[in-house]
This record gives structure tokens, C-alpha cells and sequence, in this order.
């Protein structure tokens, strides 16, 4: 009997004597040199991660100081124009009562 063929790329095949043997190869670890390009590596994309998420909360403040001002503009604008229609209002009462 061979190894079941798999239908869908995520199902596995079980593993047969022969690739569990190859899976027992030793690997030997890493050189010093290996060991310290992986180090510096290493902290380069911690530096890089920490660097975005700086920006990250920078973009967030700043995008709610934006969104604060553009709010506090559109109040400003509803209440200049609810002024002037009072405003208007008025005028026109007032031109009517003296008939105008």
C-alpha cells in the first residue's frame, strides 16, 4: 500500500520509514559568526518593530486631533448658520410687522 495521496493541500501525508529516517539527521547548531549575524539581526527588527509602533501611535494621536478639529469646525459651522437663520428670521418678522 502506498501513502494516501492528499486531496487538499492542507491534509498531510503520513510519514513512511524511510522520510522519519531522514528526519533523525543531526543538524549541527549554528557558527559563532551565524549566532551573531542572527543576534544583530535580531535586534535590528526589534528596533524597526518598536520604530512602527511609535509612528503607529503617533498617526493615531495626530488622526485624533484631526478628527477633534474637524468636529469642532462642523459645530462652529452649525452654529454660525443657525445664527444667521435666527437672524434672518428676525429680519423677516421684522419686515412684515412694518410692512416692509
Amino acid at each position: 500500500d502506498s501513502p494516501p495521496v492528499p486531496t487538499h493541500p492542507a491534509q498531510s501525508v503520513p510519514l513512511t520509514p524511510a522520510s522519519s529516517a531522514s528526519a533523525s539527521v543531526p543538524v549541527p547548531p549554528p557558527s559563532s559568526e551565524a549566532m551573531l549575524r542572527y543576534h544583530q539581526q535580531n535586534d535590528a527588527l526589534t528596533r524597526h518593530i518598536q520604530e512602527l509602533e511609535h509612528a503607529k501611535s503617533v498617526d493615531a494621536a495626530q488622526s485624533a486631533a484631526a478628527l477633534r478639529q474637524i468636529r469642532q469646525r462642523g459645530q462652529q459651522i452649525v452654529a454660525t448658520n443657525t445664527g444667521s437663520h435666527v437672524a434672518i428670521g428676525r429680519d423677516s418678522q421684522t419686515d412684515l410687522a412694518s410692512g416692509r
